[in-house]
């Protein structure tokens, strides 16, 4: 008699692995990430964040605005672009927008500088600006990103959270692999687009440069084609390379790289669902944080104006703060949810559990010390 238990008589595919109800209805492992994104560390992470890399954005924008360029034109119908623009109060921004932007919104602010550079005119020095407020803007929120998406993964992966000074070093000691995986991609990006630099040479030739450089593009299609899939690619890939960095044993910013473009061109299919999905949370999210936080600010501000001078307001540090808490939760948001779409592609690219989550070694616990009993004298 076969056993039962046998391979013979297992489920194929799906069925195989359907364990739980989160199998089948991958929206649990997403919701199950909310909760990363409200804790007191990282809101605080998240607006020191959004401060520093809007501030450091702003200055640059200056700078780039010298030179007779119009910067972000489309700024007001993206709402958390607005703190790159506008009047400065403690952030450079109009203080009206109170409601949170969704995680696309979230995508589009990071990643604005390079989308920009598609629509300005050629000049090294606008370039070079560009490259660095996005420098800029990834590198300030190593930290928050960081830390929300390590608590995201360990509490999908039903862990136990590290402690915050833990959780902190662990980023800080990884951070240059948060970086070296958009330098990768972006260097070799740039290095097919050399190609392009010398077909602008050679179109200085006089009589036959145009022709000649005509000939050459036509020839250099596949490399055009290859540096835009590693530019799109990378703006889209990012948040699963970073997550790819906390989650796995080996912080490896080549492999965070492979992984994040392996598992999108793998599951194309699964990973538009999951974004969907994780937008259409963040919709509602947003209202609701809306609602409250404008609510909020409206009582505040009436039982305000009850006591104080007649030309007195809310001050502005408290108006600032409430009305970009849902702004940093919307990051934080976009964070977790990275998380937790990296270990659903991970399981259906990989087969690997999303409960495989890498940890650090914990130390040897301390023995206990002997006891030293008295002799029975007997």
């Amino acid at each position: 008699m076969p056993d039962i238990l046998s391979n013979e008589f297992s489920e194929p595919g799906f069925l195989k692995r359907l364990r739980n109800w989160r199998d089948a209805m991958p929206w649990l492992v997403l919701a199950q990430c909310l909760q990363s994104a409200t804790s007191i560390v990282a809101l605080i992470l998240a607006l020191a964040a959004l401060f520093a890399g809007s501030w450091g954005a702003f200055a640059l924008e200056r700078t780039i605005e010298q030179r007779n360029y119009e910067a972000f034109p489309d700024c007001a119908a993206i709402p958390v672009r607005v703190p790159l623009t506008g009047s400065v109060n403690l952030l450079p921004a109009e203080l009206s927008q109170v409601r949170g932007p969704s995680v696309a919104g979230v995508h589009l602010y990071l990643t604005s500088p390079l989308r920009q550079l598609a629509v300005e005119q050629h000049d090294p020095l606008v370039v070079g600006l560009r490259l660095l407020q996005q420098f800029w803007l990834f590198a300030v929120w190593i930290l928050p990103a960081g830390f929300v998406i390590r608590a995201a993964a360990l509490n999908v992966a039903g862990r136990e959270r590290m402690s915050t000074p833990d959780s902190l070093k662990l980023v800080v000691k990884r951070s240059p692999s948060f970086l070296s995986g958009l330098a990768l991609t972006l260097g070799f990006m740039l290095f097919c687009l050399t190609y392009f630099l010398l077909l602008g040479f050679v179109d200085r030739i006089p009589a036959v440069g145009t022709i000649l450089a005509t000939i050459g593009g036509l020839l250099g299609l596949p490399v055009l084609i290859l540096a835009g899939i590693l530019m799109f690619g990378s703006l889209i890939s990012f948040p699963l390379m970073w997550s790819s960095v906390v989650v796995e044993p080996y912080a490896d910013g080549f492999d965070a790289a492979s992984r994040g473009f392996e598992y999108i061109i793998q599951r194309p299919f699964r990973f538009t669902a999951y974004v969907v999905m994780v937008w259409l949370l963040s919709i509602v999210i947003a209202n609701l944080l809306s609602g409250i936080f404008s609510s909020g600010l409206a009582l505040a501000s009436t039982a305000f104006g009850l006591t104080a001078a007649a030309d007195s307001h809310l001050p502005i540090a408290v108006q600032t703060i409430a009305q970009h808490v849902p702004t940093a939760i919307a990051f934080n948001l976009f964070w977790a949810f990275s998380a937790g779409i990296y270990l659903l592609l991970r399981r259906d690219a990989n087969h690997q559990d999303i409960e495989e989550v890498w940890e650090p070694p914990q130390p040897p616990a301390k023995p206990l010390p002997d006891l030293d009993l008295p002799t029975d004298p007997a």
